[in-house]
């Protein structure tokens, strides 16, 4: 299992306090699905860099609805299991998710999917790299694209059916 896939379990088990249980089960399969973006915001150590509300209003400008799982955890009056996890989803099903893992550090990572095959949205992309490089006292780092064929749809179709299922779990606060 690679670190990524090991962020992914916990990021998933995160909502099973919750009562958000998984919508569909991701499928049993060696392949795995890339982001076309991935990236790190590196901060300095007592700077937060991008704040939940920016990330929020900057992809909602873009057409995304935002989904702040930290801030429902609290509403809920349950403990969330990361400083920072926000997922975003747009209309043709692209998924934004922007973390802080809970290792210390003020960093950020940001996640850009959208439905194989990968046709990267250059603007887009940009665009997110332009707005992250924009945080005082931090600097964009570990930038990579990724590529996946046709035949990871499927996958694909699972995680945002599952991102569409905390959307629709968060209307009942």
């Amino acid at each position: 299992m690679t670190f990524i896939d090991c962020i992914r379990q916990t990021l998933i088990l995160s909502w099973l306090p919750l009562g958000m249980a998984v919508v569909e089960s991701l499928p049993a399969r060696s392949e795995t699905i890339s982001a076309d973006l991935t990236f790190s915001l590196a901060c300095k150590e007592a700077v937060e860099g991008v704040s939940n509300e920016r990330w929020s209003a900057f992809l909602a400008q873009r057409g995304f609805a935002v989904l702040d799982k930290v801030r429902l955890a609290r509403e809920r009056g349950q403990k969330a299991l990361l400083p920072r996890d926000l997922v975003a989803l747009d209309a043709q099903d692209r998924m934004i998710e922007v973390l802080q893992l809970p290792i210390g550090s003020r960093d950020q990572q940001l996640w850009l999917r959208s439905p194989p095959p990968t046709q990267h949205d250059e603007d887009l992309e940009a665009a997110l790299i332009s707005f992250a490089s924009e945080a005082p006292g931090c600097r964009v780092v570990e930038i990579a694209r990724h590529e996946n064929e046709a035949s990871l749809w499927s996958l694909h179709e699972s995680l945002a059916t599952m991102a569409k299922g905390w959307f629709r779990s968060s209307k009942g606060i």
